[in-house]
């Protein structure tokens, strides 16, 4: 019996079936980057945008089965563990050891599944993270630790989440973990912080101290240049003194030379003049003589 080959009625059930998959889950050899023909005919551009448009389905399947089955869930397993865990457990969260009795908590929670930050790819959601990031730095830059908007530790949890989305499970190893006590600590010990704590009152500070120095180094250079104008005057005058005294000295010695040439010249004349005597004794004696012979 010859049976009659059905494959080429079945390949194209089979093309068939996977357009229906791509439409359903948004996946397809196009938007996967997987067709030659379209990556040799478009730029980068377009095909990170088909990724991001098959992503974005994938996420709002995702986001369909968390709001829907995931829900129910989730609430069953929370009724059953308030119903039959009869003891406290002690259970390890972020670190920390944290004790849990179920006993004590309201079964009729509401359950909030997070899926994700939204559509776009991973580069584009650490994009968005680094944007918050730099937002929230400025804030605290701008208004200190107890401004409205921003504490410690929603920034502390903000980096916590761009470790965790750059593929770092724990983000312990990265960043100190924080309590609201503690932000909110930390923030009143800022406010009560006094203003010189400020950058540009700090800057302020600094530049007046700054001027002072420098006002006292131009004092002490004026000072310096003073006592050395004082010690000159004071060398002046000691030369000039030094100067009248030499003269005072040489005028006395040429006086005392003077008087002394007086001196010599009187006692030179005294001794003509007596000599001039003697002699005219001597003559008169002379005649006296002559007349007592005769």
């Amino acid at each position: 019996m010859t049976v009659q080959s059905s494959a080429a009625q079945s390949f194209p059930m089979l093309e068939y079936l996977d357009s229906i998959q791509a439409k359903r889950s948004g996946v397809s050899d196009a938007q996967q980057g997987l067709n030659p023909d379209i990556l040799s005919n478009v730029t980068a551009t377009a095909v990170s945008a088909m990724t991001s448009a098959s992503q974005g389905k994938l996420e709002l399947i995702a986001r369909i089965f968390a709001d829907t089955g995931m829900t129910s869930l989730f609430k069953g397993i929370l009724q059953l563990v308030c119903k039959y865990q009869d003891k406290e457990r002690i259970i390890k969260i972020n670190n920390n050891f944290i004790p849990m009795n179920p006993r004590e908590w309201n079964t009729q929670y509401n359950v909030t599944v997070n899926v994700g930050l939204g559509t776009g790819g991973k580069q584009e959601q650490l994009a968005t993270m680094q944007m918050i990031l730099a937002k929230q730095e400025e804030v605290i830059k701008g208004y200190g630790l107890a401004n409205p908007l921003v504490n410690l530790k929603q920034y502390r949890d903000t980096l916590a989440k761009f470790i965790n989305m750059a593929g770092f499970k724990d983000d312990s190893a990265f960043l100190m973990e924080i309590s609201e006590e503690q932000a909110m600590q930390m923030a009143q010990q800022a406010a009560q912080a006094p203003k010189e704590d400020d950058p540009n009152t700090k800057a302020a500070k600094v530049l007046a101290q700054v001027e002072q120095e420098k006002a006292q180094m131009q004092m002490q250079q004026k000072m310096a240049q003073l006592d050395l104008e004082k010690q000159e005057l004071e060398l002046k005058v000691q030369k000039e003194m030094l100067e009248l005294q030499q003269k005072q000295a040489q005028f006395e010695a040429d006086m005392a030379m003077k008087e002394m040439e007086l001196a010599q010249k009187i006692a030179n004349e005294n001794k003509k003049t007596n000599l001039n005597e003697s002699k005219e004794l001597i003559n008169a004696l002379d005649k006296i003589n002559n007349i007592a012979s005769k």
